[in-house]
């Protein structure tokens, strides 16, 4: 017996190989990440030899998965809310034909949100594809639910959705566990192509199929319902994270008075709950972040509150100081204000030495009155310089740019430099498409690939570019070639934090893409900063500030950015700070009074 404090992601993993699975595959998202990670080390240290594989976006992520589902195998997808949206064309068609083995979409949603574009609810789009949700509270359940969500989904030949709340993927837990036995499938892929390749005739059937599984699903008492006393008229009805706080809000109230009802299947609705519901006079529904589980209850009974009555709030996380209040005011019990405190926030940055930096100056410094779309990463973080102007989704940048390209020009505008960025793995998710279709609608921007050769953003797991699999060495996918292939001609990579090089190759690149009607491409090639200071051989350049020669100008902590350069108020002069600056060196090339130096 084995008995480790696991995060909830951790803990995931675990149940998905304890529970069978033999194909994993995932595209990295805050906060789902650690899944995937942790299941290809337990693969390894148990010598499981299961597929555990980074794909290049959610959707491939899913239909390879959805493949060995079909073929008899136990199949898990992982992703975060927003992946989600990526994959929801293939999620919808597979509700319809259904598998034969099994298959478990994982999703961890972020309400707050803290690291996403939405604060969207992974079991709205469950009920919107018409496949069951589980909705864990714990780690430990997030554990249990996944080899339960296995069980359902090969019972009902359905793709079943195992949603995950930051707080539950993040959260820690002790978990016991025993060596993890080997699985032996019986994987053959039986032909029927009226099912795996329906035509809309017999998907009218196999949507008649879907409606009687989830009708089936509503009365499996198994796999749904949960009760904390059962003696009041007062109801909370819950589901996932919100369960552990609204139990240590009553007891942090003393309150004995409420009933909590706790759905671990928040979709479908089990039928038990009509029941259930007419026992008591006053019902609040606190639920993350859609009214999912309300929605269902107004089929049975219209009074009750929640979000559509806007007891709850329509946005932000439901942290436990917000559940305690509106419990409280809702059913009327006196306590003692949670104290305040008065903490100075302090706003993202690019680290000291980010290659990203280097580029974004650069781009401000070439065209001072330019558009900046920009695309999902750490680089996103180029708002701070003023660097980036739009942030839509993962890829959006490249049509972004041809769209602002296109609007100038239909109206015969002057058309202002425009210089897209996006990270090089972005790139392979959602860029490739978008390229082509700029190259073919005839767009002209620069685009600056910004190649840390990581996906830094979610803990570096690697790019098609480096060959890297999880099971070691694979195909390299070059970047450049890639690139070309999508039909761009003119093609630089240079080093960004050369930046009057780079300065000059964006001017060259925005002339000529202009004058020929045609996109141009640098790749700003550079690794990662934190990866660098892993290698034994970095050098560390010593710099100081030569204070006769500092004027005060703050380009350097202002316009560049540099977290490691701070203004001193009081003497008027910028100094180094030597705990976080790692000697990139970058920021002598940015003084124009030489104050900078190499010690």
């Amino acid at each position: 017996m084995h008995k480790e404090i696991l995060l909830g992601n951790e803990a995931v993993a675990l149940g998905l190989l304890e529970g069978g699975c033999n194909v994993i595959s995932a595209y990295p998202g805050t906060p789902s990440s650690e899944v995937l990670p942790y299941a290809n080390h337990l693969n390894k240290k148990f010598n499981l030899q299961r597929f555990v594989e980074w794909s290049v976006n959610e959707k491939s992520a899913f239909e390879l998965a959805y493949a060995n589902a079909i073929a008899g195998g136990n199949s898990a997808v992982i992703m975060k809310q927003v992946g989600l949206n990526v994959a929801m064309d293939p999620l919808m068609s597979a509700a319809y034909i259904g598998l034969k083995g099994a298959m478990v979409v994982v999703v961890a949603d972020d309400p707050g949100p803290y690291s996403s574009q939405t604060e969207q609810d992974t079991r709205f789009a469950a009920m919107f594809a018409k496949l069951p949700v589980l909705d864990p509270s714990t780690p430990q359940e997030g554990r249990e639910f996944a080899k339960k969500a296995l069980k359902i989904s090969n019972k009902y030949e359905i793709p079943v959705i195992l949603r995950l709340t930051n707080r539950v993927s993040h959260g820690k837990q002790d978990i016991e566990y025993e060596e993890i036995p080997k699985i032996n499938l019986d994987i053959k892929f039986e032909k029927n192509p009226q099912r795996w390749a329906a035509i809309p005739r017999f998907r009218y059937l196999q949507h008649i199929e879907l409606n009687n599984k989830i009708k089936k699903l509503a009365n499996e008492n198994e796999y749904s319902l949960k009760k904390y006393n059962d003696k009041n008229k007062n109801l909370i009805i819950t589901s996932g994270c919100c369960y552990s706080h609204i139990i240590d809000s009553l007891k942090y109230l003393n309150c004995e008075k409420v009933d909590v009802l706790k759905l671990d299947m928040p979709y479908p609705l089990n039928i038990e709950v009509s029941d259930i519901i007419n026992n008591y006079e006053n019902i609040l529904i606190i639920e993350e972040t859609m009214p999912v589980i309300e929605y269902q209850i107004l089929k049975y009974r219209n009074n009750v509150d929640g979000r559509l009555t806007g007891i709850i709030p329509g946005e932000g996380e439901l942290s436990i100081d917000k559940i305690v209040k509106i419990v409280s005011e809702y059913f009327k019990i006196k306590f003692v204000q949670f104290p305040e405190f008065n903490t100075k926030s302090k706003k993202p940055e690019l680290c000291p030495g980010c290659p990203h930096r280097s580029s974004f100056y650069a781009i401000i410094k070439a065209f001072p009155k330019g558009i900046y779309p920009s695309d999902i990463g750490c680089y996103t973080l180029g708002l701070n310089m003023n660097a980036v102007d739009t942030c839509l989704c993962m890829g959006a940048t490249i049509n972004q740019a041809s769209g602002f390209y296109h609007a100038f020009k239909s109206q015969n505008k002057e058309i202002p430099p425009i210089v897209a960025t996006i990270g090089d793995s972005t790139f392979y998710h959602s860029g490739v498409t978008a390229l082509i279709n700029s190259v073919y609608n005839k767009s002209a921007f620069v685009l600056v690939v910004l190649d840390n050769g990581t996906t830094a953003m979610t803990g570096f797991q690697p790019t098609p570019e480096s060959g890297i699999l999880n099971s070691g060495h694979g195909n390299k996918v070059p970047l450049k070639e890639v690139i070309k292939g999508c039909g761009i001609e003119k093609i630089h990579v240079l080093n960004p934090n050369n930046i009057n090089e780079m300065i000059e190759c964006l001017k060259e690149c925005w002339d000529y893409s202009v004058k020929n009607e045609k996109i141009s491409v640098i790749i700003a090639k550079e690794p990662c900063t934190l990866l660098k200071l892993r290698e034994k051989d970095y050098k560390f350049i010593k710099i100081k500030i030569n204070e006769d020669k500092c004027t005060g100008c703050r380009v350097c902590s202002d316009k560049f950015q540099c977290p490691s350069l701070i203004y001193d108020e009081k003497r008027k002069k910028v100094f180094i700070d030597y705990s976080t600056c790692n000697g990139c060196g970058v920021c002598v090339q940015v003084c124009k009074f030489e104050a900078i130096e190499i010690e």
